[in-house]
């Protein structure tokens, strides 16, 4: 079979997968979700300026993005996508959007939220998200972690009342199912953007006189104001306190934590995945997955990958915000060394449901195009190129997690 015939059959393939989103968050409420700048969802940047606005509108994903939800949509013109979607409502663009992704089952982080004068803006919830599909969810540790940590205060509880309190929230064989009736099925954390990834160990008088200063002085007066952990003591403590948990259970629980490039909010240069060595090897039975391909530390990811048992990846954020030759050299960088078994697909998609229909558009795109090519050079063949995308797309995550 010659190789043009190769290559239309991987394509083909790939494009009929249905799908596991290994890593995404809940979509904006109407109204707000059709109420702000369209652009501010495809940059990770505070649009402060008119002039801000407009330069973000200048990027190649900006501009191929909005190219596609026309398609999408039958849009002739950027200027009809707002119109077209508060006419259609949030539901009908979700369903669109998913059904296109051919989108199987998604894995929640729904602790991600926005805030404007110290109110949440509306999600919609978990249990609502099920409609289209299949949906998990794990648990943002620092989230855990402030909300227990208010509860103690609330409570005057002690250390050691505080560390039983939050093994209940953090411990699967003491989970409480929420009323939702979604499965918590693996851990989060973006400890990357509160102090970097040199995750350290404390000593236990060291965390009990932290999290007595912070209950007395970080906490705010009123339940109202929305609190925002920054202990480093606490936070890295909290990490090591969960994986201890996790590390003692038959099937440990993943721990998926962000890596490489984010939002202003995090110090680029912290956020190496290589900082984590020594946290990887002090929980070797726990699968520590490195978010959005550790974007632009892909290769450093691909070397952990390869020598850490476990050590897992996926490639969301990356793709689809990078250009589409970012895109594809990001992912051909992850694959030098890394192994295929160790790759997830994600999207990191959030607010807004188009971007879980282009994320997995270019995702299978660019595992169509890097896969294809090392069919050209030899290195694999069809059969095994198939594989490797279901893999990618699906089977990989069905190993490491309950679902």
């Amino acid at each position: 079979m010659n190789q043009i015939d190769d290559n239309e059959l991987l394509k083909q393939y790939i494009e009929d997968l249905d799908i596991i989103d290994h890593h995404c968050h809940n979509l904006l409420d109407e109204p707000k979700c059709f109420k702000y700048p369209f652009v501010s969802f495809f940059t990770e940047g505070d649009l402060n300026t008119e002039k801000f606005i407009q330069q973000s509108k200048s990027t190649l994903i900006y501009h191929r993005s909005i190219k596609e939800i026309c398609q999408l949509y039958g849009c002739k013109n950027p200027d009809e996508i707002e119109k077209f979607r508060e006419t259609e409502g949030l539901e009908q663009l979700t369903y669109r959007c998913f059904k296109e992704a051919k989108l199987e089952t998604i894995i929640l982080d729904y602790s991600f939220k926005i805030y404007h004068d110290n109110l949440s803006i509306p999600m919609k919830d978990n249990k609502w998200h099920s409609k289209f599909s299949k949906v998990y969810k794990i648990l943002r540790l620092e989230t855990v972690l402030e909300d227990s940590l208010v509860e103690a205060k609330s409570r005057d509880m002690t250390f050691q009342m505080w560390l039983d309190y939050a093994r209940t929230l953090v411990d699967p064989t003491q989970f409480q199912m929420d009323s939702d009736g979604i499965p918590t099925i693996g851990y989060k954390s973006i400890v990357a953007y509160r102090s970097g990834l040199s995750i350290k160990e404390y000593s236990t008088e060291q965390v009990a006189t932290e999290f007595d200063r912070v209950l007395r002085e970080d906490l705010p007066k009123s339940s109202s104001i929305h609190y925002r952990v920054t202990s480093e003591i606490l936070i890295h403590f909290f990490i090591h306190f969960t994986m201890e948990i996790s590390s003692r259970l038959d099937k440990p629980l993943p721990l998926q934590i962000h890596t490489g490039y984010g939002d202003p909010d995090l110090s680029l240069e912290k956020c190496n995945p290589l900082l984590l060595k020594p946290f990887i090897i002090k929980f070797p039975k726990v699968p520590i997955v490195l978010l959005h391909c550790s974007y632009p530390f892909c290769r450093e990811a691909g070397f952990l990958c390869w020598v850490y048992s476990n050590v897992y990846i996926d490639i969301g954020l990356a793709i689809p915000f990078l250009s589409v030759e970012g895109m594809k050299n990001s992912f051909s960088a992850l694959i030098e060394l890394c192994p295929i078994d160790k790759i997830f697909y994600s999207s990191d998609a959030h607010h807004i449901p188009e971007t879980y229909y282009l994320s997995s558009k270019w995702a299978r795109y660019v595992v169509h195009h890097v896969l294809a090519k090392s069919i050209k050079s030899n290195e694999i063949t069809l059969e095994e190129a198939k594989k490797f995308a279901e893999k990618i797309f699906r089977n990989n995550c069905l190993d490491i997690y309950n679902i």
